[in-house]
């Protein structure tokens, strides 16, 4: 299959997968201030369970314009929480990609280390390096790079499940944390997403592109932080295929 990318235009790629789930929604959300609400005018002195007009006009107007400044503040203070669950929203995605940043997905993977030794639940940790990017870059410059790095994340997006974490390290690496997976299981998904990483052609400006990926994979175990599992599967990654297939046997 081609995926054409006409110029430096790198969104809306189009992108679809055969059986993947829907991506996970990563683009940038629209802020806004909610909906102010509004109330009928009542008599406050109903508020301290007197009758209606016991209270002197003076001080109905001044309790009146306490309850509308607690209001005021009630809806500051919910603009408040909204705003910081968005600021923690941003600092989690990378800035262009529909991914994790790396502290994301350092810091989840700590959190399913955790929970994991607790219920002894299987995990797996994947270190993806897509060949092929940095000779884009030096031969069609940074736009073409980028738009590549679109592309692979989108389709990543598409194969993997909607649990799993994907998260952008550098240099065309990438990180995926399939929670639930024993090795057999991620070592077979991460032969799918190469598999459909080397089947797919990338056309700019008339010239073709092809990548290619350079998988290690690391087993979740007792002890180990979430750098450390990264790592392993990063060296993982490095040994030569053949060695890799006398270890795995």
């Amino acid at each position: 299959m081609v995926q054409r990318i006409d110029g430096s235009i790198i969104g809306a790629l189009g992108w679809s997968s055969s059986g993947g789930q829907q991506p996970r929604d990563y683009g940038r959300r629209r802020f806004a201030r909610p909906a102010a609400v509004s109330h009928a005018e009542v008599d406050v002195s109903s508020v301290f369970g007197l009758p209606d007009g016991a209270l002197p006009v003076v001080a109905q107007q001044t309790l009146s314009a306490l309850v509308d400044e607690v209001e005021r503040l009630r809806h500051e203070v919910e603009l408040a929480h909204h705003y910081e669950n968005f600021l923690g929203e941003e600092a989690d995605r990378h800035s262009t990609l529909p991914v994790l940043n790396r502290r994301a997905l350092l810091r989840d993977l700590g959190q399913l280390l955790m929970a994991s030794e607790e219920s002894g639940l299987p995990g797996s940790v994947l270190y993806l390096h897509v060949g092929g990017i940095e000779r884009l870059r030096e031969s069609q410059g940074l736009a073409a790079a980028d738009a590549a790095l679109m592309a692979m994340a989108t389709l990543m997006r598409g194969e993997f499940r909607q649990t799993d974490l994907i998260g952008y390290l550098d240099g065309g690496d990438f990180g995926v944390v399939l929670a639930l997976a024993d090795t057999e299981a991620a070592r077979e998904k991460a032969l799918v997403v190469a598999r459909h990483v080397g089947e797919t052609d990338l056309v700019w400006h008339g010239a073709r592109f092809q990548f290619s990926v350079k998988c290690g994979l690391a087993p979740f175990s007792a002890g180990a932080t979430a750098e450390q599992l990264l790592a392993a599967a990063d060296a993982a990654r490095r040994v030569p295929t053949a060695e890799a297939g006398r270890r795995a046997g």
